[in-house]
């Protein structure tokens, strides 16, 4: 079958897979972006988009969006918003107490309140 001669619902059903998988980011949804565009536009140091993008995904999945708190912190960090970082890194281990990168997130969390001090 060609891809044109599909039925409406048939295209209908792929144009919805289509958009779930490209609005996927590390299990969360997040409207148009996922993994990729995240990392380009923390890349790019779009970081006031990109935290716009990890804010909604955070909305939209609460705790089980908890991945999107670690990019977060990151992002405040490159911002230097030391605070903000600590907070969402703080709110990160508390969404995934078993994460396999706890202890070094906590390592972070530490040296951001030493070098408050």
């Amino acid at each position: 079958m060609a891809r044109g001669s599909r039925t409406p619902r048939a295209r209908s059903r792929l144009a919805t897979r289509g958009a779930a998988a490209a609005s996927t980011v590390i299990g969360l949804t997040t409207g148009l972006f996922g993994t990729a565009q995240i990392s380009a536009l923390m890349q790019l140091q779009r970081l006031d988009r990109a935290e716009s993008e990890l804010l909604r995904a955070y909305e939209l999945g609460g705790s089980s969006a908890g991945a999107a708190q670690l990019l977060l912190g990151h992002v405040y960090y490159q911002q230097r918003r030391f605070k903000d970082a600590e907070r969402a890194f703080e709110q990160y281990l508390t969404d995934v107490p078993s994460a396999p990168n706890a202890s070094q997130v906590r390592t972070l969390i530490a040296t951001l309140q030493s070098a408050k001090s």
